[in-house]
């Protein structure tokens, strides 16, 4: 893992503005849009870049707490969608990533004030169910909405163009249990996120916009 020498500068917002209009949506950090800009070399790849999830964790009040995960069940409407790639790339508290987490988890404390406390990965954040009416056929299992921040190598959509993306997606089982969910359009793929990629989500992509939360809006008020 590359040696971490980083600093911590203070910018005016009319240069961040700068920066953003000259950064690649979900790809480009501050840091790599000056390094660009400055002609250094390539920076260290994303997944070499140690992961804090401490100013993510603060902003969303998220809980620390484990989890266990089991088999999800399926069914022609999930198994029809298509998979989309395993593999997730570090956000590295992305700003754009972290506003539309923020958004988010706006809307479900909004929903449902004293269910799904946050825990936030390297790669995604999940919302995880706490009630007993919202646990798998097993009993011990907790089902999730999830956040994820995808990179696109393998496995994109035909037309898809190979770039960042993020994915907003519940486990099958809370689809299982609202049959309201299974009944919006939102939904077009199915995805698996390590380390537990035996638990499926099905979800669709977001982006850090008002059309993006409001969908998501949708999809909780569902429930």
């Amino acid at each position: 893992m590359a040696k971490d020498n980083s600093h911590v500068i203070r910018i005016d917002s009319e240069v961040y503005k700068v920066l953003q209009e000259q950064a690649t949506p979900f790809e480009d950090s501050p840091n790599k849009v000056l390094r660009r800009v400055l002609g250094l070399e390539a920076n260290v790849t994303v997944e070499d870049v140690p992961f804090d999830p401490t100013e993510l964790e603060t902003l969303l009040g998220a809980d620390p707490m484990s989890t266990t995960t089991t088999a999800t069940t399926t069914s022609p409407f999930y198994t029809r969608l298509p998979m989309r790639t395993r593999r997730t790339v570090r956000h590295n508290n992305n700003t754009q990533f972290g506003s539309l987490s923020r958004a988010i988890h706006a809307i479900i404390k909004q929903r449902f004030p004293d269910r799904f406390p946050a825990k936030v990965y390297p790669g995604s954040i999940s919302w995880l169910g706490t009630d007993a009416d919202l646990r798998g056929a097993t009993g011990d299992d907790l089902t999730a909405v999830k956040l994820t921040f995808y990179g696109l190598e393998s496995g994109i959509f035909d037309g898809e163009p190979a770039r960042l993306d993020c994915c907003f997606g519940l486990r099958t089982e809370l689809i299982d249990h609202f049959p309201n969910l299974a009944q919006l359009t939102f939904w077009d793929r199915r995805f698996k996120v390590p380390p537990h990629t035996h638990a499926i989500f099905v979800g669709f992509a977001v982006e850090d916009d008002q059309a993006s939360v409001d969908k998501v809006r949708q999809v909780l008020a569902a429930m």
